[in-house]
């Protein structure tokens, strides 16, 4: 069939490779990702695997009280006031208890199955901007990071895995989709959009990590097929204000939002540096390491964060009009930093509620582009060792 014309498909930075080669890229991709999950997670996952947190016993309470059907599911208020994420709270508990009599151990399961899927979903977008075995290192970071504890460890934390897991899978599909021309697909796109909002409503930053990517890589053209999203986010809110919010009783969260530069500044910083594993490696609070902090306090280091802000923000407007910075490797990273920052701005507003497991989705836009950084750092050192003679052509 002859494409239109004015369908033009995106140029993705990288080809994936095809038939046994992928094969064999994405079996080693996963057990990579299995075995750097259990070196870093393994052990405390295991002694925890029996365990309740508290919010467990309140979930589980709660739906046992309240919810005696799946349309109970979408219309009884939830535990916490102020939000509705029907799928991963009612729902969830609601389907545990019919199924597996909400053991513990098998909500624990769930999770880390989630955990990898996650993985391997990065793992599937990061073949798409980084060539052959060198995808495999984001996934492999991502899962790895001691800061992503609570969400491994924590039942409740299904409402964040799952939410990220139907993001991260409606921005794959919607990738593909461009590439191949496929407009149907960008529908399944938008489907898998709409229960991530459901799952979490933080899932609306996709929005705007999707409007980065078309700002990097697409032409001013295709602006037309980003229109799914943006609409069904503004029915979602919609919805929310005059719908499910009477479902929450009209109850507020309880948070409180601070929107000063101090604020911001302190919890983006505290997002960023809890991606280091040295500085979170001893772990000596789950919520929060308290090495990270102290330095994310700084003030320098809060300017710098804030610096990184501003300039991939203006670099993500501006790049079509910068000749000589248009490189893919600066696209690519540009675009991993559009991932955190926008992951991470539900959370940044947010008063006295620095924790690392906010740090989860904005995390895997920075092990995107750590990936492309260390290729990138091991082709300059190839080539400048080349040009001395001490390492043959190739």
């Amino acid at each position: 069939m002859m494409a239109n014309k004015h369908n033009k498909s995106l140029q993705l930075p990288n080809t994936p490779s095809t038939g046994r080669q992928a094969r064999l890229e994405i079996t080693i991709g996963l057990l990579l990702i299995v075995l750097a999950f259990a070196v870093v997670h393994g052990p405390r996952a295991a002694d925890n695997f029996s365990l309740y947190q508290w919010e467990d016993g309140k979930f589980i309470n709660h739906n046992r009280a309240l919810i005696h059907s799946v349309g109970d599911c979408f219309t009884e208020r939830p535990l916490w006031g102020g939000l509705y994420r029907p799928l991963t709270t009612n729902l969830y508990y609601y389907l545990g208890r019919k199924l597996f009599n909400n053991r513990i151990e098998v909500h624990h399961a769930i999770n880390i199955v989630l955990y990898l899927l996650n993985g391997l979903l990065l793992f599937q977008i990061s073949r798409k901007f980084l060539p052959g075995y060198w995808a495999i290192i984001p996934p492999v970071l991502w899962v790895s990071r001691h800061a992503h504890v609570e969400v491994v460890c924590n039942s409740c934390e299904f409402q964040a895995l799952l939410a990220t897991f139907f993001a991260l899978l409606s921005l794959e599909i919607f990738i593909t989709a461009r590439a191949r021309k496929r407009s149907g697909l960008l529908l399944v796109s938008a489907l898998f959009f709409a229960l991530a909002l459901l799952s979490k409503e933080t899932s609306i930053v996709l929005v705007g990590i999707l409007a980065g990517f078309a700002l990097l890589f697409e032409k001013p053209t295709a602006w037309k097929h980003y229109r799914w999203h943006p609409a069904l986010a503004a029915v979602w809110v919609f919805l929310f204000v005059t719908v499910f919010k009477g479902v929450t009783e009209n109850q507020t969260t309880g948070f409180i939002y601070n929107f000063s530069l101090a604020n911001l500044s302190m919890n983006l910083a505290g997002y960023l540096l809890s991606f280091n594993y040295l500085l979170t490696h001893s772990l000596d609070s789950v919520i929060m390491v308290s090495g990270v902090a102290s330095l994310a306090q700084n003030w320098l280091i809060r300017l710098v964060v804030l610096g990184m802000g501003f300039a991939v923000g203006a670099y993500t407007l501006l790049q079509s009009r910068l000749k000589g910075y248009q490189s893919t490797t600066i696209r690519i990273i540009a675009f991993g930093l559009v991932i955190f920052f926008c992951a991470a701005a539900p959370h940044v507003i947010l008063e006295k509620r620095m924790f690392m497991r906010y740090g989860y989705f904005p995390h895997a836009g920075l092990a995107l582009m750590a990936g492309v950084i260390l290729r990138e750092l091991f082709l300059r050192i190839r080539d400048c060792l080349t040009r001395r003679g001490w390492v043959g052509r190739r």
